[in-house]
C-alpha cells in the first residue's frame, strides 16, 4: 500500500503529500509511543488528538445496545486515526484501541483542522482516505454475513501481517473471536484446519504465518478487494 518516494520510519499515509506539505505536517507533530491496549479515542467523546501510526497499529471497535463489541477495521501506517474530524464533528465515531505497540506521529485536533482548512492538498488526501474507510466498513459487513470463519480469519491475519514487519503475530483465540464476532470454538476449529494445512502455527497466544501464499488462497476475495480500493482511491489523489 506504500506510495513511492517513501521517507523511512514515518507515516506512509503522509508520504502521499508533496515534500513541502509533508514536511509541514511532520514538523507540527510529536512522535509518541503507543502501547498495546491503550484507548486513543472513545465513541461519542471529543477527539482531542489525531494520530499517524508509524510502527504501531490500532483497531476500530463498535458495540451493540447490549454491549457486545466487534472490531470493524485495522489502521496502521497506511492511514490515520481521527480523520472524521474533517467532516466538522469532533466526536469519535468508534472506539479506537492500540493492537500493536509502536511509534506514531501525534497532532492536536485544533492544529490538524487548521491544516485541513487552509490546505487543499491535505484536505483532499484525508477525504480520499475517508472514502476508503467507508468502503471497507461496508465490505466488512458483507464479509461477516456471507463468508466462512476460516476465510475471514485468514483475511484478518493478512491485514494484521501487512501492518507489522514480522510473521509472528500476538493474537489469542479469544481476541480473534472478538475480531470476527464468533465464538472461540469457531476460531479454534478454523485455526486448527489452517495448522493442519501448514498455513500457520499457533502456541500460547502467538500465531506464526508459515505460508503467506496459502493464507491468501484461504482468504475470501475481500482482502484483495480492500487493497485494490485503497490503491485506486489514493492514486486519484494525485
Amino acid at each position: 500500500m506504500n506510495p513511492g518516494n517513501v521517507i523511512p520510519h514515518t507515516s506512509s499515509f503522509l508520504n502521499y503529500l508533496s515534500e513541502p506539505q509533508r514536511g509541514l505536517m511532520v514538523d507540527s507533530c510529536v512522535q509518541v509511543r503507543l502501547e498495546r491496549g491503550e484507548e486513543l479515542n472513545t465513541a461519542g467523546l471529543p477527539i482531542e488528538q489525531v494520530y499517524f501510526p508509524i510502527t504501531s497499529f490500532a483497531s476500530f471497535k463498535t458495540k451493540t445496545s447490549d454491549f457486545k463489541s466487534i472490531e470493524v477495521g485495522l489502521i496502521g501506517s497506511e492511514g490515520m486515526l481521527g480523520a472524521s474530524v474533517v467532516l466538522g464533528n469532533r466526536n469519535g465515531l468508534m472506539t479506537t484501541t492500540v493492537r500493536q505497540s509502536g511509534s506514531a506521529l501525534c497532532m492536536a485536533t485544533d492544529l490538524f483542522e487548521e491544516f485541513v482548512n487552509r490546505n487543499v492538498q491535505i484536505r483532499k488526501l484525508v477525504l480520499n482516505y475517508l472514502y476508503v474507510l467507508m468502503q471497507q466498513f461496508g465490505q466488512r459487513c458483507a464479509c461477516n454475513r456471507f463468508h466462512m470463519v476460516k476465510q475471514r480469519l485468514a483475511h484478518w491475519l493478512l491485514i494484521t501481517q501487512d501492518r507489522t514487519p514480522t510473521k509472528h503475530l500476538n493474537l489469542t483465540h479469544d481476541f480473534l473471536a472478538q475480531l470476527l464476532g464468533v465464538r472461540r470454538s469457531a476460531v479454534t476449529i478454523a485455526a486448527g484446519i489452517m495448522m493442519q494445512q501448514g498455513t500457520i502455527s499457533y502456541s500460547r497466544g502467538k500465531i506464526v504465518v508459515l505460508s503467506r501464499k496459502a493464507l491468501e488462497l484461504t482468504s475470501c476475495g475481500c482482502y484483495r478487494d480492500g487493497i485494490n480500493v485503497y490503491n485506486e482511491t489514493m492514486l486519484h489523489f494525485f
